[in-house]
């Protein structure tokens, strides 16, 4: 419990990615070396909790989304006085029904 808030403190400004390297680190300033799951075990009495890493969407062409958005905008200014409806769907999620 001594270096607690010195551990504390060093976690929270370098926070480890992954509990391997909490162990090593941990290691490195204390002289202990302590098993993933009591690693783990500190961390999360610390109040640290694991990340889940998401994925970054590709890199969007500037060019495209400027030429998307020119045509857009026209079409948006068309709703705004009720001469057009503009939707917005998801077709990755779209369901046909038929009805019997």
């Amino acid at each position: 419990m001594f270096y607690t808030r010195t551990l504390e403190a060093h976690l929270r400004e370098h926070p480890p990615q992954t509990i391997k390297e909490a162990v090593v680190v941990l290691e490195t300033l204390t002289g202990i070396r302590r098993s993933p799951t009591q690693v783990r075990l500190f961390l999360k009495q610390l109040g640290l909790q694991c990340r889940k890493v998401g994925l970054l969407p590709a890199k969007a062409d500037p060019a495209a989304q400027h030429e998307y958005q020119k045509n857009l905008e026209p079409r948006l200014a068309e709703a705004h006085t009720g001469e057009r409806a503009v939707f917005f769907v998801d077709t990755a999620h779209s369901r046909h029904e038929i009805a019997d």
